[in-house]
């Protein structure tokens, strides 16, 4: 199984909250873990640099087991795509979040692991979204 961990889960992991590290380890040592380089940005960016250089080692530790999705050319245009049907239902949603369901939908990542449910409940690519 593959499951997506959003910027909130990626931090909750990083700070070791129970409830995020008890639903990482309830998918089990048969899911793949992925991230898209927008949320590797969004982590880094609110890690001040004292607390980057701090957090170094887990910040390693937990990235060497996540793939990293790399925004391209199809992922930006289905990004587009996604925006343009869910603005025409007047249900648009954060700009870095059509990049995170294009980026699940072309490697085929129906799971996500989020602490910001409402964000995603629009977006059809997920069949299952986790809060921790």
């Amino acid at each position: 199984m593959k499951a997506f961990l959003d910027t909130s889960a990626l931090i909750d992991l990083l700070e070791n909250e129970p409830s995020a590290r008890n639903e990482i380890d309830r998918l089990g040592t048969e899911t793949t873990f992925h991230t898209s380089a927008i949320n590797l940005f969004e982590l880094l960016r609110g890690l001040s640099s004292i607390e980057a250089e701090r957090k170094k080692g887990a910040l390693d530790a937990l990235l060497a087991n996540v793939e990293i999705i790399d925004i391209d050319s199809e992922i930006a245009t289905e990004a587009a795509r996604i925006y343009a049907e869910l603005r025409a239902k007047g249900k648009p949603v954060n700009a870095a979040d059509y990049i995170i369901a294009a980026s699940c939908a072309a490697n085929g990542i129906r799971l996500i692991v989020t602490q910001n449910k409402k964000h995603f409940q629009n977006l059809h690519c997920f069949d299952k979204v986790i809060t921790c």
